[in-house]
């Protein structure tokens, strides 16, 4: 059982190590939106106030 695992997050391991750089642009790309989504949930509220 315990080589299993062991086997199982090799194998993850591997596969994160070669998603790595397609993660990094990605992160770039998370990051604005989630500034955007930020922003904009911040004028949502804004809005409701002044309502």
């Amino acid at each position: 059982m315990a080589n299993c695992v062991k086997n199982f997050s090799s194998s993850i391991l591997l596969r994160l190590k070669k998603t790595d750089k397609a993660v990094e642009k990605n992160q770039k790309i998370v990051a604005v939106n989630c500034e955007f989504d930020q922003i904009s949930k911040a004028n949502k509220i804004e809005i409701d106030v002044m309502q």
